[in-house]
This record gives C-alpha cells, sequence and structure tokens, in this order.
C-alpha cells in the first residue's frame, strides 16, 4: 500500500499482533487498536498536492468513537459479533496505515457511492475465520490526533536494500505528531554540504541525488544525517547508520531491520482522550 505500514501476512490480515516482527512499534506493542484505510478524499486533502500519495496520512493516528464489537487481547475473536445490540460504545486509537480503496471510483453519475468516498475508514482487522460481513461499524465520529508513542522512538524503514548514497526510499514509523518534510544532509562535487528536501510517493521519502541546488550524493554513506519537520514546524535532526551489511528484503514490504532514531517529536496539541483504549489498556506490550 502507498505507506507500507503493513506487512506481508497472509490469511488474517492483522497488522498489530505483537508476534509480528519489525513493524511500527505503535502497532506492534498495541498502543493503539489497529491499522485503517482512509477514504481517498480525506488522504489526498490531508496530503496536499506538494505530497502526493498521502505523505502525511502515513502512520497519522486518529481517534474513533462508535458502538463497536469488543475483542480479545490479540484482536483475533470478536464478542457478541452477531448482535449489535450488545456492543457498547467505544473510543479506539486507529493508525492510518493505508488509503482505503473499497469500491472509491463508484458514482451515481454526480456523487461517490463507493464505500470509501469520503469520511469512510477500514479497519484493518479481522477474526480469524476472516468473516467481517456483520462487523461492519455504523455512525462512526472520527479526529486526528497525536500518537500515543510515550517513550517510542520514531523508525526509519528503508523501502529496499538495493539503496545507495545515489538513491534511496524509506518510510518514517510511529512518530508522535506527522511528518511534513525530510530532509538530508548532502555533498556537492566542490565538497560543500547542504541539506535538500526529499519527494515522496508510494514507497516512501525519495532521495535521487543531483538536486537543483548542486551535483550531489549523500554526504557520508551508510550514515546518512536526517531533518524531520513535523506538522507544528518541530525539527528532529538524526544521524542514522544504514545496516547495509546485515539487512534482508521483506518481499513486498520493507528491510529488516529498521532504524531507531534516538527520540521522538514533543509537542503535542491534540492528545487522545482519556478513555481512549480503555477496553485494552491490558493489552498493551512495553
Amino acid at each position: 500500500g502507498f505507506c507500507k505500514i503493513q506487512p506481508p501476512s497472509p490469511g488474517t490480515g492483522l497488522i498489530n499482533v505483537s508476534s509480528t516482527p519489525g513493524g511500527p512499534k505503535l502497532l506492534t506493542s498495541r498502543r493503539v487498536f489497529s491499522g485503517v484505510g482512509l477514504s481517498q478524499a480525506q488522504f489526498e486533502s490531508v496530503a496536499g498536492s506538494a505530497l502526493a500519495d498521502g505523505a502525511i496520512a502515513c502512520g497519522m493516528c486518529l481517534e474513533v468513537t462508535a458502538k463497536q464489537a469488543l475483542w480479545d487481547g490479540d484482536l483475533t475473536q470478536p464478542v457478541d459479533r452477531y448482535d449489535k445490540t450488545k456492543w457498547p460504545t467505544q473510543t479506539v486509537i486507529v493508525m492510518v496505515a493505508d488509503q482505503c480503496m473499497d469500491d472509491w471510483t463508484s458514482w451515481d453519475g454526480t456523487t461517490p457511492t463507493g464505500n470509501c468516498a469520503t469520511g469512510h475508514l477500514d479497519f484493518d482487522v479481522y477474526p480469524l475465520d476472516g468473516d467481517v460481513s456483520f462487523l461492519n461499524i455504523e455512525h462512526v465520529t472520527w479526529r486526528a490526533i497525536d500518537c500515543p508513542v510515550g517513550d517510542l522512538p520514531i523508525q526509519i524503514a528503508f523501502s529496499q536494500t538495493t539503496a545507495s548514497k545515489y538513491y534511496f526510499a524509506f518510510h518514517v514509523w510511529d512518530a508522535r505528531t506527522p511528518v511534513e518534510q525530510v530532509e538530508v544532509q548532502a555533498q556537492c562535487t566542490d565538497g560543500s554540504e547542504i541539506w535538500v528536501s526529499l519527494g515522496f510517493s508510494s514507497n516512501g521519502w525519495h532521495y535521487q541525488g543531483q538536486s537543483t541546488a548542486c551535483h550531489d550524493t549523500v554526504a557520508s554513506w551508510p550514515s546518512v544525517s536526517l531533518r524531520l519537520t513535523s506538522v507544528y514546524g518541530e525539527l528532529l535532526e538524526e544521524t542514522i547508520e544504514v545496516p547495509v551489511d546485515s539487512w534482508v528484503q521483506v518481499d513486498n514490504w520493507v528491510a529488516q531491520p529498521t532504524i531507531e532514531t534516538a527520540g521522538n517529536f514533543l509537542t503535542s496539541r491534540a492528545p487522545p482522550s482519556e478513555d481512549a483504549n480503555s477496553n485494552y489498556a491490558y493489552c498493551v506490550v512495553n
């Protein structure tokens, strides 16, 4: 998908079970309830024309309130799945893991009629038998919030092990707030160093060298100096060591291991509600 958050786990579709290695720790530690696909209209409007394919939306946390079935700690078995009258009203925290593409191109001639045209969320959580026909949620309200990262650091997930100082792409996982801009320190042919802003496409933030400022490569490889800017304008500078001698490619996903930075964004202006995820607090893995 666009965000590369979902690991290739055939069968269940689950992306927040702690036994799934190498994914965003917000999901694998169950600090968020599940991943969701965000409807096309909101996915693109969040991204804006300057950040095609939803760069800002990827990894953003949402607080969702609705009558929903209760689930066990591994999100493999819903309670009272066939009797919605027993579903409590819950507030849960979810993470945007992809763009919802479920029939979003359908039209009645004037307005979208598909399941993910606007305002919809596609929950990436399924019972073990795969039957979700009785689990659709109605009358949903949601808002964007800062992710409940606690002391989790930001992770950098490179898309391919073929990355080099001339070209690479990576994703930013576990950020408290969405990332608006990513820059890399580059070295010009005259020896000077500059910060180069990276573009974004469906497999991550791209570095292609040869910026408009100078003919450049990454200033140091496999060390890479990054500067991340949050939507609140907070700056985070990190130098990471790319594990070029030990990483492996996970087919249709990312290179593993991912790289932990030393910290996270600190500014929080939209914290979760106190009762968010209250039914699943016992599931959190520190």
